[in-house]
Parts: C-alpha cells; sequence; structure tokens
C-alpha cells in the first residue's frame, strides 16, 4: 500500500509543469528570496561587528555565537528549504496561499533589507 502512494507522488513530480505567469511570478519570487536572505545574512554579520545592533532571533544568535560561517549556511539552508517548499506547492500544486505565502516573505524580506541600509 505505500509503495502504491509512492508511485503516485513519483508521477505526480514527473508531469511536466505547466509555465504560467503564476509560476513565473513565483519564481521570481523565490529567486528574489534567496537573494534578499544572503543580503540580509551580510548586513546582519556587517551591523555586529561594528556593534551597532544585535541578532534578535535566539536561533540564529546561537548561530552566530558558533561560527559566523555556520549562521550563513543554517540561513542560506532554511530559507531555501522552506521558501523552495512554498515554491513547489505553487508550482506543482497551484496553491494560491503558498503563492501570497512566498510574496509575503519575500516583501517582509525586503523591508528588513531596507532597514538595514536605513540604520546601518
Amino acid at each position: 500500500m505505500p509503495f502504491k502512494k509512492a508511485s503516485i507522488l513519483w508521477q505526480e513530480l514527473k508531469r511536466p509543469i505547466e509555465l504560467s505567469f503564476i509560476f513565473a511570478l513565483a519564481l521570481c519570487a523565490y529567486v528574489f528570496l534567496l537573494m534578499l536572505s544572503k543580503i540580509d545574512a551580510f548586513l546582519t554579520l556587517e551591523c555586529l561587528y561594528q556593534g551597532q545592533c544585535m541578532e534578535l532571533n535566539p536561533f540564529m544568535n546561537w548561530s552566530i555565537r558558533i561560527s559566523p560561517v555556520f549562521f550563513l549556511l543554517l540561513k542560506s539552508m532554511l530559507v531555501g528549504f522552506f521558501g523552495g517548499i512554498l515554491f513547489l506547492l505553487c508550482a506543482l500544486k497551484r496553491s494560491k496561499r503558498a503563492f501570497w505565502g512566498l510574496l509575503l516573505v519575500t516583501i517582509l524580506y525586503l523591508g528588513v533589507v531596507f532597514y538595514h541600509f536605513l540604520y546601518l
């Protein structure tokens, strides 16, 4: 029985993705989200080293204390993974909620990056 569900899922993943305006917009939002995440990470590290700010997220603060490289890798991995889930839901399931969630997260990251530029 579990193999039947796995084969159905595999068939779903193998079907071609219909290219549409929403798909293109979701892909652009995902790529932009990844870029904003990297910019935010580097600006956060720069701000921390200058002593002008502190990391408010306790999990990210813990990762910075371990190593800045670990922080960059962890942040990239988490944003890429969860943003990728939202993108795949947009692309494969045509989920409007996932699409709006991806746009919302991208806009929030844009606000965070603008905040860094204003106060750095």
